[in-house]
């Protein structure tokens, strides 16, 4: 699910939620919904960038971390993320 949260003249923040279903027993056809996704972005226009700013409700992102941390977040976690999303939406891309 796409929201938008803002949006002005140069910059829109918006929410990037997918949830994923995954089958236990093929027996059962039992289903559970597993969160995969929950990322808040920031699209500057003028600039042609998208960047995470927020991830699984973990706000702001820093760009580099000293490690070890309160949260064991890795020292470029924000780097990481922002791969993350290029791999997610290339694979929306391509379906």
């Amino acid at each position: 699910m796409l929201r938008i949260l803002q949006q002005y003249k140069y910059t829109t923040l918006i929410s990037l939620k997918q949830s994923l279903q995954t089958q236990l027993s093929s027996h059962l056809k039992t289903m559970t919904q597993l969160s995969a996704i929950d990322m808040e972005l920031r699209i500057c226009h003028d600039a042609c960038l998208v960047e995470v700013i927020g991830y699984q409700g973990k706000s702001p992102i820093q760009s580099a971390n000293v490690y070890p941390n309160k949260h064991m977040l890795q020292i470029d976690e924000k780097r990481q993320l922002n791969l993350f999303l290029i791999r997610c939406a290339g694979k929306l891309i391509k379906n």
